[in-house]
């Protein structure tokens, strides 16, 4: 007797999964399935998402649109690309230094992601210690009016 007859696991199992009776698995697989995909699967038909269940980027909240995201990756992408090359940066290390993720570097880069002025500065004061202030000023104003305001919890 599984544990899904005996109902000695409960509903979600040992480990967060959900347990399938033998009459509703695949070819008698009775194998748990993730929580996650049980979730994922019930939302994708009432969400407007793709295929695996995500939602698509311009549907996201706060989403750059492609022609302002076109502009960001010419100008600030490619400065910012160019300057941390320049000084012997990875996104991985740059990310460290500047105590953000991965992602917001490589997504400033791609014109995914409006920066914040502060971001921009931090940025420039790793990569170009001794004189930050120039570089800075070149970053800020590659981002133009996209530049997304400081707040008291970004400043640092």
């Amino acid at each position: 007797m599984t544990d899904f007859q005996a109902g000695t696991a409960g509903p979600l199992g040992d480990r967060g999964h959900v347990n399938v009776p033998p009459s509703r698995a695949c070819a008698g697989d009775a194998r748990p399935v993730p929580m996650r995909q049980v979730i994922t699967r019930a939302s994708r038909a009432e969400s407007d998402s793709d295929s695996r269940g995500r939602i698509s980027h311009a549907d996201r909240a706060g989403a750059v649109p492609a022609a302002e995201r076109e502009q960001l990756a010419a100008t600030l992408g490619a400065l910012l690309r160019r300057e941390r090359r320049a000084a012997g940066y990875g996104t991985r290390r740059l990310a460290m230094a500047v105590a953000c993720a991965r992602s917001t570097i490589t997504r400033l880069e791609s014109g995914q992601q409006r920066p914040r002025e502060c971001t921009l500065r931090y940025i420039a004061s790793v990569l170009d210690p001794d004189h930050p202030r120039p570089l800075a000023d070149r970053l800020v104003a590659a981002a133009g009016a996209s530049l997304r305001p400081d707040t008291p919890g970004t400043i640092r």
